[in-house]
Formats: structure tokens, C-alpha cells, sequence
């Protein structure tokens, strides 16, 4: 039995289709999945810290009784401590985010908890772009480190270094109408969004753009420095 539950939670089993869980069953199993065995008293008051002690016990009791009904076995093993139970996996380990959109309301230490966790894969989705689109970028092959920047772009679509990265490749590519065009988006964004002009970085690009004319790009001998990525620094302060 595996829980998908890096998106809308749902329970798939070896004998039929994946049954979707409630909000509140996904907020459970995705503590349980990433935090391993917890006391029972601490899950019940993570969730119900509205409530008292025995109160919040009772709720998780309950909880954990209409799971079983439902699901048709028990998921979630222990008495005093908690955890998954014996062959349920899920997908959480390399996931690039949790429980999907969901808003928690289920407190203030679970919605903490959970902004981190998707905070923390956000961190590592976008480094892996990143160094997707620079291995492209140097291999010359533009194509595929156009889709990794827009991917980026489409992850953090307020970052004016994504959207420069996209204006660069473009140019870079040859295709100086498209970067034009993607300098217009970027502009528009952070003033529409952030409410500030481009950097000084940007506009050196935009000049580049400006100062070249419509021919294609890509063989170049000189590459303009406003084109060029900024050094990364490995292992230093900067």
C-alpha cells in the first residue's frame, strides 16, 4: 500500500484505484511519514491544539477509527507512539512538495511545520534546476536550458533572476525577439507584482539587446559580459 501525498493526499491499494483522503487524514499520515513515531498525546495536540488534552485524545481516536473504515485496514500503528504501519510506504522522500495546496488549519505548529517542509523542497528543486539549466547552458544547448529556466521561472515566477536567465538563453539561442519579449515580461512582473523597476543587471542586458541587431546569435565569438552568468562561488564566502 503506498500514500501519494506529496499532492492531493490520496491512498492507493494493491486491489483497486486510489481512494482520496481528507485534509485532516493527509495532515496525519504526511507527520507521520516524515517524522516518524510520535507520541499519541503529541499528534492529538498537534492537531487539535484547540482543544484540551483529553479532548484533542478523543479526536484522534475517532480520527483513526473512521480512517480504518474507510481504507478498510489500519494504516497507522501503535498505541502510546504512533507510526505508519508495517508496509505502507509513500512518496514523500524525493517529492518536491506536500499535501499539494492545502491550507492548514489545523494550528499554528502544524502550519509552521509545514511551510518548512515545502520551503525546504522548494530550496531543492530549484538548485537542481538551476544546476540543469548551467550544465545545458554550457554545453551549448540551449533548447534544454530553455525548458530548465522556464521551469524555474514557472517555481518563482517573482524572481527577476529567473526571468533574466530566460532573456540571457534567448539571446544566447539567437533569438533576440523572444528575449526582447521576455524582457517585457520581466518588467511588467515586477512592477505589476513587486512594485520596482529592473535592476541595473537587467537593463545592461536589455541594452545588449537593444545594441544587437536581428541576426542570429549564437556564434558569436565575444560574448557581451552583460550576457554572462555572474562567477558562483564554491565553498567560499562571498
Amino acid at each position: 500500500m503506498q500514500l501519494q501525498l506529496s499532492a492531493t493526499p490520496k491512498v492507493l491499494l494493491a486491489d483497486g484505484p486510489a481512494r482520496e483522503l481528507a485534509p485532516l487524514d493527509g495532515a496525519l499520515l504526511a507527520w507521520l511519514a516524515l517524522e516518524g513515531a510520535t507520541p499519541r498525546a503529541r499528534l492529538a495536540q498537534l492537531l487539535w491544539p484547540e482543544k484540551g488534552a483529553e479532548a484533542a485524545r478523543n479526536s484522534l481516536r475517532q480520527r483513526l477509527f473512521k480512517l480504518r473504515r474507510q481504507i478498510g485496514i489500519d494504516i497507522v500503528h501503535g498505541s502510546l507512539t504512533l507510526t505508519l504501519a508495517p508496509g505502507v510506504s509513500h512518496d514523500l522522500d524525493d517529492a518536491d512538495g506536500v499535501l499539494g495546496e492545502l491550507q492548514a488549519g489545523f494550528g499554528d505548529e502544524f502550519a509552521s511545520w509545514l511551510e518548512r517542509q515545502r520551503s525546504r523542497r522548494s530550496d531543492r528543486a530549484r538548485r537542481s534546476m538551476i544546476e540543469l539549466a548551467d550544465m545545458a547552458e554550457a554545453a551549448r544547448d540551449w533548447d534544454d536550458a530553455l525548458a530548465h529556466a522556464r521551469e524555474l521561472l514557472a517555481l518563482e515566477p517573482l524572481s527577476e533572476d529567473a526571468h533574466r536567465r530566460v532573456v540571457r538563453l534567448h539571446y544566447l539561442a539567437g533569438d533576440r525577439a523572444a528575449a526582447l519579449l521576455a524582457f517585457d515580461r520581466c518588467e511588467r512582473v515586477l512592477k505589476d507584482e513587486v512594485g520596482t523597476r529592473p535592476s541595473a543587471e537587467t537593463l545592461a542586458l536589455l541594452r545588449t539587446l537593444e545594441q544587437t541587431g536581428d541576426a542570429a546569435l549564437p556564434a558569436v565569438p565575444r560574448i557581451p559580459a552583460s550576457v554572462l552568468r555572474p562567477p558562483r562561488l564554491i565553498g567560499r564566502d562571498a
